[in-house]
């Protein structure tokens, strides 16, 4: 064969070989863009959920210093009320040694 010929084959072949290369990263690509758009939906929905969880996170501790007020609040007269009995119990005990 001559040198033109084989130069005609290689060329032949290479032009297939990057066509077929070109063709498989057209679609390397297309998959890369949805893998790409759907972490940007991921993104977005973690950001999304992330600024709901703190909201319910400051809820949540707003709600507890209220109750944890009343609960004090509750405790401090209950042991008032214990105190006084204690007191007032003591108080006749020792009236009634005297």
């Amino acid at each position: 064969m001559s040198s033109f010929i084989q130069a005609d084959i290689f060329f032949f072949i290479t032009s297939i070989a990057v066509v077929l290369l070109v063709i498989l990263m057209a679609v390397l690509f297309v998959f890369l863009i949805k893998i790409m758009k759907d972490v940007r939906d991921v993104t977005r929905k973690f950001s999304e959920e992330t600024t709901v969880i703190l909201s319910d996170v400051h809820r949540l501790r707003n709600f507890m210093q209220e109750e944890g007020d009343k609960i004090k609040k509750f405790t401090e007269f209950i042991s008032t009320i214990a105190l006084a009995r204690f007191m007032t119990t003591r108080a006749k005990k020792n009236a009634k040694k005297k």
